[in-house]
């Protein structure tokens, strides 16, 4: 028996945090690294998702970091994986992209 509900999971995945815009007020300006998410933390979440994942009705993930767009590969890489243990698992899946070009890919157009 668990204590919370467990048919809901959001994650919020930092795939870098590089960023190109430096904005003057931005409170990372000062400690700002480029570096960007290690195959083995990519393989760790994909791994805790399929975990997870008979049981789930909703799943969520928002892309944070400095400016996620510039690990676009990463965002492909996980998001293609999401969708594949969804379609195994699930058997429903709903994306919301901004990225025609992720979506596509996504959907195999």
């Amino acid at each position: 028996m668990f204590r919370y509900n467990r048919s809901h999971l959001s994650l919020v995945i930092a795939a870098t945090s590089n960023c190109n815009f430096r904005c003057v007020y931005c409170y990372e300006g000062s400690v700002l690294r480029a570096s960007t998410m290690s195959e083995a933390i990519q393989e760790a979440i994909v791994k805790f998702v399929e975990s997870e994942a008979p049981h789930l009705e909703t799943f969520t993930v928002t892309w944070y970091g400095g400016e996620p767009l510039l690990a676009l590969d990463i965002i492909e890489n996980l998001s293609i994986k999401f969708v594949d243990i969804y379609k195994k698992e699930c058997h429903c899946l709903r994306c919301n992209n901004c990225n025609k070009r992720l979506f596509a890919k996504l959907h195999g157009n």
